[in-house]
């Protein structure tokens, strides 16, 4: 029997973390959710078709980024249980003259959640709290102020950033790193609104040179936000973060160049 997959909604517990980055529990965990995340990355280009049994439907382009959503929260290769809320991408392609992929690993696998909250507006804080192997899996908590009528909200997510193996890559030769967030049960930020969101980043090298940038989300807002508003706003939402990435990170790494 296969296993179901770790790219769920339910909050992970300290139990269903894994052990001592040395053990072989925590080789197996890792490469699980390696696994499921590349599948799931892979039926995105694959399975973006217009016929009625598709399971990605293409959507609009925002901010440079061509966005996908799922017709439905079941049967998505990959991933496992989301409680009724469908999975959404974006897939933005950046020239290495602007930024290359080393300055793509600074910003988004070195230090990924302290990063966030550099370069996305509305991220005002993100605390560690706990590490299984410092860098590579970790528990963290971000904080985020929303404007007047939206309440403010926080997320606790266990976040596991690697590289792709070699053995692994989609595509012989050129590397790739995955970003991978779950969420986490952990005390809730007095005042805030605690919203859950499973999502997968996925950055590769092209054999064109250039780089692309895959983020798959599925995410309850919590609080008394509409799941079909919420799922709405989705494509155009998670599209925001490219450009605030690329102008924070070309700023960061390039200035001096």
């Amino acid at each position: 029997m296969v296993p179901p997959s770790i790219l769920t909604m339910r909050e992970l517990t300290e139990k269903d973390l894994p052990p001592a980055p040395d053990s072989v529990e925590y080789s197996a965990w890792v490469d699980a959710a390696v696994t499921a995340s590349l599948k799931l990355v892979a039926s995105v280009p694959v399975a973006a078709a217009t016929s009625d049994d598709a399971v990605w439907v293409k959507g609009k382009i925002y901010n440079g980024a061509q966005t996908y959503s799922t017709r439905s929260a079941e049967g998505i290769p990959g991933a496992g249980e989301t409680e009724g809320f469908k999975w959404h991408t974006r897939q933005s392609i950046h020239d290495v003259a602007q930024l290359s992929y080393d300055d793509f690993e600074r910003g988004l696998l070195i230090d990924h959640s302290l990063n966030e909250a550099k370069y996305i507006e509305s991220c005002t804080e993100a605390k560690r709290v706990q590490v299984v192997k410092q860098g590579e899996l970790e528990v963290w908590q971000t904080l985020y102020r929303l404007p007047f009528p939206a309440s403010n909200r926080d997320f606790a997510f266990a976040i596991l950033t690697v590289r792709v193996p070699e053995s692994a890559a989609t595509i012989p030769g050129l590397r790739a790193f995955l970003v991978v967030s779950i969420p986490f049960a952990h005390p809730r930020e007095h005042g805030y609104t605690r919203g859950r969101y499973v999502s997968v980043e996925h950055v590769a090298e092209m054999p064109d040179g250039k780089i692309q940038w895959t983020m798959a989300v599925s995410s309850s807002a919590g609080g008394m936000v509409p799941k079909m508003i919420s799922e709405h706003s989705m494509p155009s939402k998670i599209s925001e973060d490219v450009p605030s990435f690329v102008k924070w990170a070309k700023k960061e790494f390039r200035a001096a160049t």
